[in-house]
Formats: structure tokens, sequence, C-alpha cells
């Protein structure tokens, strides 16, 4: 949902029921506000990268590992203005910490590969786009 897209590329554009780059909040309809992120705390461990996201079509990390603060968890901002904190379930999601903050992290691509880190991931997906794009 957020973003800088070229010449507003996916300004509008649907995926089924699922609007790619919103606007306005009425654009918010399944789910509901009170269900999607606008805003994530980028975590700790991020502000070397400057950023990460979570992909629609794949179940993948991509750029950076997901953000960590307050105890292995995230706290994000919904689009309805209340936020919420999350603990992260998977210890993959917790533990892909790159050793060297000062190198771009490796792999830029992870999918997860337990029960929980997808979890962990597809909460933030469906938080993010609305729901699975896979």
């Amino acid at each position: 949902m957020t973003g800088t897209f070229v010449k507003n590329t996916f300004l509008g554009q649907r995926v089924g029921k699922t609007v790619l780059m919103l606007t306005r909040l009425t654009d918010v309809v399944s789910p509901g506000a009170g269900q999607r992120a606008v805003f994530i705390d980028a975590g700790e461990r991020n502000h070397v990268y400057g950023s990460f996201y979570v992909d629609y079509l794949h179940p993948i990390w991509k750029i950076a590992s997901p953000p960590i603060q307050h105890r292995d968890g995230v706290t994000l901002s919904m689009a309805d203005g209340h936020a919420e904190y999350w603990k992260w379930k998977g210890r993959e999601t917790i533990e892909d910490v790159p050793q060297d903050l000062s190198q771009p992290p490796a792999p830029l691509v992870y999918e997860p590969q337990t029960d929980e880190g997808l979890y962990d991931l597809q909460r933030l997906q469906k938080a993010t786009w609305g729901r699975l794009g896979y």
C-alpha cells in the first residue's frame, strides 16, 4: 500500500477486489480499514537498508529482513487510525538478521521454510495487500 511507483503505474489498478495502490480510505474494502496496514515500524535492523516489502504474488520477503522491534515484534498503523503490535511467531523471522549491518542483506529474497515463518509472512501480506495473490 505504500511506496513510490514510476508515473503511478499501479494507481487504481485492481487484481480481483484488491487495489494495488490505494489513494483514498474508500479504496479499502476487503478486508476493511481496521485490518489493513498503512505504516510499519521499520525496526532497528532495517535502518541501514531503508526498506523491505512483502511480495503480492509469491510467499517471499524482499530486499531486507522483516522489521524487528520491541521484543521480537513489530508495530503497524492501520488504515482506520489505530495501531497494533504483532509478535512474530517464527524463529526464522526473528533470527534472519544479517551480521554485517553495513552490507546489504543476503539473500535479497527470502522464502520462509517453517509453518511459523510462513504464518508471519502471510499475516503481513494480508494486512498489506488485503489478501494473498497466490
